[in-house]
């Protein structure tokens, strides 16, 4: 299997495709390996208000670096993101593995139970024994 990685210079940005309608644009991207995004973008047509221009100039290459350093900004606080939400769910699978696992937690539970169908018991007799009472003064 060819590892992008390991031959970086062999890669190939590879074909787009055209504009769908004769006033928009053909965009693809091809992700190849850790380190290298591929775009292509196409027009049909020039626009002094895009970078459409039938000879690209110094400008295009300028924008074009400060929108790969912006994308790079973007992607890279997105992964940040990422890990930490990463970070979060091993977290959260962590502590269901150690309370499921937990000897103790079974009895702790079974202990709680048992409290409270006790205090349950003793206020539905107490409870009773009220309505006697007032029943009885009635």
């Amino acid at each position: 299997m060819f590892d992008p990685n390991k031959y970086p210079n062999h890669l190939g940005a590879g074909g787009g495709f055209g504009p769908v309608a004769d006033d928009g644009y053909g965009v693809s991207y091809m992700i190849a390996g850790e380190n290298t995004i591929f775009f292509h973008v196409s027009s049909k047509f020039s626009s002094s208000e895009t970078m459409a221009e039938s000879d690209p100039g110094e400008r295009n290459y300028d924008n074009m670096l400060k929108m790969l350093s912006d994308l790079n900004k973007d992607l890279e606080k997105l992964l940040e993101e990422m890990e930490k939400i990463s970070v979060q769910a091993t977290w959260l699978a962590y502590d269901m593995v150690v309370t499921r696992t937990n000897p103790t937690l079974a009895e702790s539970m079974r202990r709680l139970e048992d409290a409270f169908l006790n205090c349950k018991e003793e206020m539905e007799k107490n409870w009773q024994e009220l309505l006697s009472e007032t029943k009885r003064t009635q």
